[in-house]
């Protein structure tokens, strides 16, 4: 591919994507970086600044950059689900599960039918059944107690 056509940042950015989604992170983030590199305007679209933030932090460890790339990709584009899917999983390499779930609720806000905002809601962050005594904290000691129970009986 040519620099010289005027639209080689968006294809290689869609091919960036395009690995990203088939799981090969570390291709797609070489490809989101080389689409990026030397641009000083806003050459992405929103969605390749919203894997290229999850890719940043999934392969490099650059969290912090990664969480700032996906939230750009909210700014621009809000009602995008996948945006928030991929800032949720950005907290979750953080070890930040009530920021994951927020981010997914905001997202099931703006589209409420999303199969990827419930895929991760259900599957990857998992839902919490309600404490078994509700008027006491999730760690108190009866409802910890009461909680392993119910897991072993009602599976």
């Amino acid at each position: 591919m040519s620099q010289d056509d005027p639209n080689w940042r968006l294809v290689l950015c869609e091919r960036g994507i395009e690995s990203c989604r088939r799981g090969d992170w570390k291709k797609g983030l070489d490809d989101l970086k080389s689409a990026r590199r030397g641009s000083r305007t806003l050459d992405l679209p929103p969605r390749g600044y919203s894997y290229l933030g999850y890719a940043l932090a999934k392969v490099d460890g650059n969290i912090r950059e990664g969480l700032k790339l996906c939230r750009f990709a909210i700014t621009r584009q809000f009602y995008e689900p996948e945006h928030y899917v991929n800032l949720a999983r950005t907290h979750l390499l953080e070890k930040n599960r009530k920021e994951a779930h927020r981010a997914i609720e905001r997202g099931l806000r703006i589209d409420a039918e999303s199969l990827h905002l419930h895929h991760m809601l259900h599957q990857e962050l998992g839902l919490r059944r309600p404490p078994v005594v509700p008027y006491f904290s999730r760690r108190h000691p009866l409802n910890r107690l009461l909680g392993s129970v119910r897991h072993v009986l009602f599976r």
